[in-house]
């Protein structure tokens, strides 16, 4: 049965694409463009029309890398070896992809940052910084799955539960549920699932920009208020254990 292909890069340019697919191609990955490279054959600019790379759908998760990679840092230096090292050139001669190639990586870094795909650290310091995270705080799904800005609101709602918790009287299921515990399931539950999820996604070739993922991370956080406050409404308050116990319990005792 044949491998169901994803698509991991749109462009209007044909010839930064074909060179990205050879790239890909050339680090093992069967990558293949796809879409109308002439657009003045049928009487339209080439720039409203959209040529994209497609790979395998095992293989997403790594083009995504590459390609993250490439422009990070290393773009304009890939094209040039491309360039010294194969025959191709498309339409035009070396200079002139040459001044492309200088051009990409121009426009790359006046890329407006909210709108830009989030870009991956290498993945070494990436994989510390996760495990800093996963020891700083509970949870941490979501810097593994490369969507820091989700991670770090996440984690700033964790730190705003536990203030909190030790600073009001949240209702207690019994004297021996700390309040704490309350506040922060709703959000590892969030974690939990939207960690999921992005791994799906990185796996079919996915990368949210910096805007999308603030935006996820202000839905889970609103979610996890929502569910908070159906916890709380649920379980019985203060008020309620001094009703049953006929003792007056302090404030926050069971932290």
């Amino acid at each position: 049965m044949q491998e169901h292909f994803v698509i991991v890069h749109r462009s209007s340019d044909p010839i930064q694409t074909d060179m990205l697919g050879a790239l890909l191609r050339e680090n093992g990955i069967a990558a293949r463009v796809m879409g109308t490279r002439h657009g003045a054959a049928i009487g339209v600019g080439q720039n409203i029309l959209q040529v994209h790379i497609s790979v395998p759908q095992s293989q997403a998760g790594a083009a995504t890398d590459f390609l993250e990679a490439f422009f990070e840092e290393d773009g304009a230096e890939l094209i040039e070896q491309y360039i010294q090292h194969s025959d191709f050139a498309g339409d035009e001669d070396d200079d002139e992809a040459r001044e492309r190639a200088a051009r990409w990586g121009d426009e790359d870094e006046d890329e407006d940052e909210a709108d830009a795909p989030s870009r991956a650290a290498p993945a070494g310091s990436h994989n510390a910084t996760a495990a800093l995270a996963s020891l700083l705080f509970l949870g941490g799904a979501h810097f593994y799955t490369r969507r820091p800005i989700t991670g770090a609101m996440l984690a700033l709602g964790q730190l705003a539960a536990l203030l909190l918790a030790l600073t009001t009287c949240l209702p207690r299921a019994s004297a021996h549920t700390p309040t704490w515990l309350i506040a922060l399931s709703p959000l590892l539950l969030m974690d939990l699932v939207g960690g999921q999820l992005a791994a799906r996604a990185r796996r079919r070739g996915e990368v949210l920009s910096r805007m999308r993922q603030g935006v996820l991370g202000a839905v889970f956080l609103a979610a996890a208020g929502v569910l908070l406050a159906l916890a709380t409404a649920a379980l019985p308050g203060f008020e309620d254990e001094r009703a049953l116990s006929g003792a007056t319990p302090a404030p926050c005792a069971a932290l």
